[in-house]
């Protein structure tokens, strides 16, 4: 019997252990990143609202029901800057050229 209580407690000292090196093996660290910078919005270059593709034309008529576009800009990898507004309220949004909202 005190053979089988030894054994016992020597694997119970044994799974401990493991459990305590998988945990520690498995400790996340903090690595250390730098924020995005986000140069689209930097450099854009105003454009006529007729000089917007349709697409995003529509986009914006999709998305934002009653709104229109009053001043347009677009960057060199063709995403549209556009002042919107309807009655109540107006904003700045940005599509790409296939007429996608897209959050900056």
């Amino acid at each position: 019997m005190k053979r089988f209580g030894i054994t016992t407690a020597i694997t119970a000292l044994f799974l401990a252990g493991s459990f305590t090196s998988i945990a520690s093996t498995t400790t996340l660290e903090k690595m250390d990143t730098e924020p995005l910078e986000m140069t689209l919005q930097d450099e854009f270059t105003e454009v006529t609202v007729d000089d917007v593709p349709q697409a995003v034309k529509d986009g914006v008529a999709k998305a934002y029901q009653g709104a229109e576009i009053d001043k347009a800009y677009v960057n060199t990898v063709k995403i549209y800057k556009l002042e919107i507004s309807d009655d109540v309220k107006s904003n700045t949004v940005y599509f790409d050229e296939s007429g996608k909202e897209l959050e900056l």
